[in-house]
């Protein structure tokens, strides 16, 4: 009897020992948004090209085309192995606050409840970084846009010197005239608890190459080295 009863305990220890440990998996996605503009002119950014009358000629149909895609897309991701819709959704190239409530209410994101975390930030087209994140898993206790303070220097192009090509890129740098600062998205910083543990994220969209791979290099260097800093505090 008392062989039996010590198999008994051994056979239900790892048995007790699993039903304390429990794991859910949770989607983590990064996405880029690629120009999500609304319709309406903002006379404080550079998004005329997206507005009925500008170059894209960006109609009602076509924004809602684009949040149907959208929805569609950002619902599905990571569904091979978890039926579940990401819980968190991080984006760049995000104009505004708006679109990302509008894309939340559309039927396929709907019922995932999404909050929204976002800030406009310095970029002159008006893009922003924002994240996503399902309410019922994960609960932000603070959040933060960390500014990336880049400035260009005024180099000369030596005379039959090799110029870079650009990168083709709808993000082209924009540099104030006063103090050659180069205006670019910042880094967005959130801190919650995801079922009960604490954790930080960080969503960042780097400068891009416009101007030259090497030109640019300090930029991203630069977003790189915030990005570390934001990581060592934290």
């Amino acid at each position: 009897m008392r062989i039996i009863s010590l198999l008994t305990i051994l056979f239900l220890m790892p048995k007790l020992n699993a039903q304390q440990k429990n794991y859910r998996i949770h989607t983590v996605a990064f996405y880029n948004f690629e120009n999500f503009f609304d319709t309406i002119n903002d006379p404080n950014t550079n998004d005329d090209e997206w507005t009925p009358k500008g170059a894209q000629h960006w109609t009602s149909s076509k924004y809602q085309i684009k949040l149907q895609n959208l929805s569609r897309v950002l619902s599905e991701i990571g569904s091979a192995e978890n039926i579940e819709s990401p819980t968190f959704i991080g984006g760049c190239e995000i104009e505004n606050r708006n679109v990302l409530e509008d894309l939340i209410k559309q039927p396929k994101m709907v019922r995932a409840d999404y909050g929204i975390i976002h800030f406009d930030s310095p970029d002159k087209r008006g893009i922003d970084v924002a994240l996503l994140y399902r309410k019922k898993h994960f609960k932000p206790t603070s959040y933060v846009n960390v500014p990336l303070y880049v400035y260009k220097k005024e180099t000369k192009i030596k005379e039959n010197s090799k110029v870079e090509s650009d990168e083709k890129t709808d993000d082209i740098l924009q540099t104030s005239t006063k103090n050659h600062r180069v205006y670019t998205r910042d880094q967005l910083l959130v801190t919650g608890f995801l079922d009960g543990e604490e954790i930080n994220i960080i969503v960042n969209h780097w400068p891009s190459r416009s101007g030259g791979e090497k030109k640019s290099s300090p930029f991203r260097e630069a977003a790189g080295a915030l990005n570390l800093k934001i990581i060592d505090l934290h």
